[in-house]
C-alpha cells in the first residue's frame, strides 16, 4: 500500500505543471501561444521572470520531492526512484490535460543532478571528470550551437561511466531511464529541427572518394598493434613508392597527367596537377612517422591524421562560421575535440600517457591549422609524433 501511494504522489506531484497554471489564472494557455509548452522559457517569454522561477523551482525538484516522500515512508531506495520517475510520467501526461503536459525534462534534469551528486559522494565520479565533460559540452556547445547535440554527444559518456563504476543495482537502472529519456527527447527535437540535415555542398565535398577512404587508413595504426615494425615498413612503404611513381610520371608525362587527373579523380584533384598529391604525402608522413617513432607515438599520430582531418572538414563545412586562416574555428575545435578523444580511447591500448596524447592532439590540430605552405597530411604525424616524444626526452 505504501508503495502505491509513493508512486501515484510522485505522479500527482509531477502532474502540476506552474506554467500552466499561472498562465490560465492570467487567461492564457501556454501550450498555444510562444513557444507552445508549459515550461520555464515559455514562461519567462510570456508570463515574465517570477512565473519562470516558480516553474523551474518546482520543475527541477519535484522528482526529488517525491522520492524524499517515498523515503519518508520507510521505502527501499529501488521505490523512491520509481517515485522520482513518476513525477517526470505525471510531468509529460496529466491526467487534467488529458496527457498533454510539457516535455518532462526539467524533473528529468533535477534527477540527474541528484544522480551526480550521488555518484561524486561515493566516488563514482571524480571532479576531473565533471571538468572534462563539462569542458567537452562547452566546446561542443560553442561549435553547434544546439544543445540537443550537446546532449546527445556527452551524456553517453557520463551513462558509460555511471553505469561502469556503479555498483548499486537500482541507482543503475535510475540512470538508465534519466539518460534514455534525455536522448530520445533530444534526437526528436534535433530531427524535427533538422539538425542531422547535411547541406548539399557539405554532402558534395564529403562524398569525394578520397574523403571516403580516409577512415580506411586506421587500417595502418590497427595493423601496426599486430605486426613488427620491419613488416609495417615495407607495407606502408611499398604503397607509398607505388603512389610516389605514378606522381613522378604523371609531374613528368603532361599526357600522363591529364589521363590521372581525369581517370584517377578519386586520389587526385585538380589542385595536385603541379605537385605531389595528397594521397603521396599522406603515405609519405604515415611512413615517416612509423620510422622515426616508437610504436604507441606512431600509431597515435597516424590516429590524429586519419580521424582528425575529416571530422574538421566535416564540421568546417557544415558549422563553421569563424574563419582562422583557411579554416574555420568550429572546425578546428572539433579537430581537437575528436583528437584527444582518439587520444584517450587509442591510450587503453597502447601505453601512452595523458599528458603525450592531449599534447599530441593540440600539436596535430595546430599544424592542421597553420597556414604554412606545407600539406597537413604530411606535417601532422611528424609535429604530433615529435611533441608528444618530447616529454619522454625531457622527463
Amino acid at each position: 500500500m505504501r508503495e502505491f501511494f509513493a508512486l501515484a504522489a510522485g505522479y500527482l506531484l509531477g502532474s502540476v505543471l506552474p506554467a500552466y497554471l499561472i498562465g490560465r489564472a492570467r487567461g492564457l494557455d501556454l501550450r498555444s501561444v510562444g513557444r507552445r509548452n508549459a515550461g520555464t522559457m515559455n514562461a519567462y517569454d510570456v508570463l515574465g521572470l517570477p512565473a519562470a522561477i516558480v516553474t523551474a523551482l518546482y520543475d527541477v525538484t519535484k522528482g526529488l520531492v517525491a522520492m524524499l516522500l517515498a523515503h519518508q515512508l520507510g521505502l527501499a531506495l529501488g521505490w523512491a526512484y520509481a517515485a522520482g520517475v513518476m513525477a517526470i510520467v505525471g510531468h509529460r501526461v496529466p491526467f487534467y490535460l488529458r496527457g498533454k503536459g510539457a516535455t518532462g525534462m526539467a524533473p528529468t534534469v533535477g534527477l540527474l543532478l541528484y544522480a551526480v551528486v550521488v555518484a561524486l559522494t561515493r566516488g563514482w565520479l571524480g571532479w576531473l571528470d565533471i571538468a572534462v565533460l563539462g569542458a567537452a559540452a562547452f566546446v561542443l556547445g560553442f561549435i553547434f550551437r544546439q544543445g540537443a547535440l550537446v546532449a546527445i554527444t556527452v551524456l553517453p559518456v557520463l551513462y558509460a561511466l555511471l553505469a561502469w563504476r556503479a555498483d548499486d543495482t537500482a541507482y543503475r537502472t535510475l540512470i538508465t531511464v534519466i539518460v534514455a529519456y534525455i536522448l530520445v527527447v533530444n534526437v526528436r527535437r534535433a530531427r524535427r529541427s533538422g539538425l542531422f540535415s547535411v547541406s548539399k555542398e557539405t554532402g558534395r565535398a564529403m562524398r569525394h572518394l578520397r574523403v571516403l577512404l580516409r577512415p580506411l587508413a586506421l587500417a595502418f595504426p590497427v595493423m601496426y598493434l599486430f605486426l613488427p615494425k620491419q613488416t609495417m615498413l615495407l607495407l606502408v612503404g611499398s604503397v607509398t613508392l607505388f603512389f610516389i611513381t605514378l606522381d613522378v610520371v604523371r609531374l613528368v608525362s603532361r599526357r600522363a597527367n591529364v589521363v590521372l587527373l581525369e581517370k584517377g579523380s578519386f586520389f587526385f584533384r585538380r589542385a595536385d596537377e603541379a605537385t605531389f598529391s595528397s594521397a603521396t604525402l599522406f603515405l609519405c608522413g604515415s611512413f615517416l612517422a612509423i620510422f622515426l617513432f616508437s610504436q604507441e607515438i606512431a600509431t597515435t599520430a597516424l590516429v590524429y591524421l586519419t580521424v582528425g582531418d575529416t571530422i574538421a572538414k566535416f564540421i568546417g563545412l557544415e558549422h563553421g562560421r569563424t574563419r582562422v586562416f583557411t579554416k574555420t574555428l568550429e572546425g578546428s575545435l572539433a579537430h581537437l575535440f575528436v583528437c584527444a578523444s582518439a587520444g584517450f580511447a587509442w591510450s587503453l591500448l597502447v601505453p601512452i600517457t595523458p599528458v603525450q596524447y592531449l599534447l599530441g592532439a593540440v600539436a596535430a590540430t595546430l599544424t592542421e591549422l597553420a597556414p604554412l605552405d606545407l600539406n597537413d597530411n604530411f606535417t601532422v604525424p611528424i609535429v604530433s609524433g615529435v611533441v608528444m616524444t618530447l616529454p619522454l626526452i625531457l622527463w
